[in-house]
């Protein structure tokens, strides 16, 4: 039932059958390949052997500015919060409304949305009772 779709000619196990915790076979590299390879040449000059891996050494480095290099985590993570404290200070007054709105619990915010719409049918309910006089 699985060649139902597929071509009569194609086959998609060519090679020689193994096992699963067989070694896999080795193949043996084109000469040209080797030569257009873009691996640097061993300084040793053996040939066949594996490019080296760079091994970091020493102590870790923090990513970005290297200002905060000595100081302690705890103290920048404080001038961080610092600093973002006071960005969020330097706006007008749209951004501390909408500060404002993202600080409101789900709660809050149903409640507010259950008050405009309550609101909005009353403003309903009277222009109908309005035109209808």
């Amino acid at each position: 039932m699985g060649n139902l779709c597929s071509r009569e000619g194609s086959s998609n196990f060519k090679g020689e059958p193994h096992t699963l915790d067989a070694p896999r076979p080795v193949q043996a590299t084109p000469p040209n390949a080797r030569a257009t390879s873009s691996a640097a040449p061993a300084s040793t000059g053996s040939t066949g052997s594996s490019p080296k891996i760079a091994r970091v050494t020493g102590p870790g480095r923090t990513l970005g500015a290297s200002s905060d290099a000595g100081q302690d985590p705890k103290e920048a993570a404080h001038r961080a919060a610092e600093a973002r404290m006071q960005q969020n200070q330097a706006k007008g007054d749209l951004a501390k409304k909408l500060e404002a709105q993202k600080r409101q619990t789900r709660n809050q915010t149903l409640q507010a949305a259950a008050r405009e719409n309550r609101m909005a049918r009353d403003a309903d309910t009277v222009a109908e009772s309005r035109a209808h006089n």
